[in-house]
């Protein structure tokens, strides 16, 4: 499991399947982090939180592991990191679906040179639909950026659902303004559907300010 080459490398990646054994411990490497990784889901819908916690240790037990610590993630398995960070749990939301094989998340954990990897269990990310829409006020004027998730085949937008008609409702785009009439409380509806006719809902309530 250890290359027998001393002094030759600076770094060592240890690939492990959930949680990692080694027997017996390489006591000479002592500061090789072991690692594990695990999901609270392993079936979720795009734009779904997913918990990831990253279990580590190492054989020398030093006092500053945790803090010196530098923890990677690879979220969909890609050969990318998608996040460097020293937080042990983090929480991701996948925007695209799988294939039926799933995602293979990995994770590893980087400390005083030595690095140990540890691949996660599969997670299937199904397609599904997520109507959201951010938005930014300033005065009367409303800023507005559709961030749907899905396939969306059809969407249907109403900025004020009190005078929403055919004539302007938002169907196209993904940013947009609008100006208000009056400060006061307005009602943002965001319809989708996908080609099978499936369909998810929003509103939202937006106060305008003078």
């Amino acid at each position: 499991m250890y290359d027998n080459e001393d002094g030759k490398r600076s770094s060592l990646d240890i690939i492990g399947n959930g949680p990692i054994v080694f027997f017996p411990p390489d006591s000479t490497r002592p500061d090789v982090p072991l690692v594990t990784l695990k999901m609270n889901q392993s079936t979720v819908e795009v734009g779904d939180d997913v918990t990831f916690d990253v279990v580590s240790k190492i054989i020398s037990d030093r006092p500053d592991f945790i803090k010196e610590r530098t923890i990677y993630y690879d979220f969909d398995g890609d050969g990318e990191w998608d996040l460097i960070t020293k937080k042990d749990r983090v929480t991701y939301s996948y925007n695209k679906p799988s294939d039926v094989n799933g995602f293979r998340p990995r994770a590893a954990v980087l400390y005083r040179g030595y690095k140990g990897v540890s691949n996660g269990g599969n997670i299937i990310v199904k397609n599904g639909l997520k109507p959201r829409l951010l938005v930014d006020t300033a005065g009367k004027l409303a800023i507005f950026r559709d961030i749907s998730l899905g396939d969306i085949a059809k969407k249907s937008i109403c900025l004020d659902s009190k005078l929403c008609s055919e004539k302007n409702v938002i169907t196209t785009g993904v940013a947009f303004m609008y100006t208000y009439p009056a400060a006061g409380k307005y009602f943002v509806s965001v319809d989708i559907s996908d080609q099978y006719a499936n369909e998810a809902k929003k509103r939202l309530a937006l106060t305008i300010d003078t």
